[in-house]
């Protein structure tokens, strides 16, 4: 989903955007991420009854892509604020996508299959998570050597192969 590059780039990103000390990055990250999960999930849950699974499914899927797109834009002087609504977004849709895949996929099973269903359920988005992250870091470092060698300051880079990652998070989701 891209959610796995988001954090792993958090600190990064929120360093560009002013937070200079690692503890405000991991404030930042720590608040942004978890609250608004929290709080979208909350809204996503309400949501699928109201409109229903499928519709909700395809607008966070949406909004993840568009919320993902957006990462690509950022550069060395874009501002906090444009950062972290990109950051909400992406939060959100990805709520508005588990809540109803994970009432959708653990709805087929037989209850007394729920646990074992859960827990395949989390092993696979733990692997997949660890695949994304391992292909983002490539294309991060990849892009981020060849802007080097083609004399690019590391922090100019790094951003440019941080685009790169969040461009191939989009496309993939």
């Amino acid at each position: 989903t891209g959610i796995n590059a988001v954090i792993y780039y958090s600190d990064k990103i929120f360093s560009l955007a002013g937070f200079t000390t690692p503890a405000q990055q991991t404030h930042a990250t720590l608040l942004s991420v978890g609250l608004v999960n929290v709080l979208a999930t909350l809204i996503a849950v309400a949501w699928v009854d109201r409109f229903g699974r499928k519709p909700l499914l395809f607008t966070g899927l949406v909004g993840m892509t568009i919320g993902l797109g957006l990462f690509t834009q950022i550069d060395l002087s874009t501002p906090y604020p444009l950062i972290l609504g990109m950051h909400i977004l992406l939060m959100v849709s990805l709520a508005a996508i588990f809540t109803p895949v994970f009432s959708l996929g653990l709805g087929a099973v037989p209850q007394h299959l729920y646990s074992h269903a859960s827990s395949l359920l989390g092993a696979l988005q733990q692997v997949a998570g660890a695949m994304g992250a391992a292909l983002s870091v490539a294309v991060l470092t990849a892009r981020s050597d060849s802007l080097v060698a083609d004399g690019a300051s590391n922090l100019a880079a790094y951003v440019g192969g941080m685009r790169w990652a969040f461009g191939l998070s989009a496309i993939l989701s």
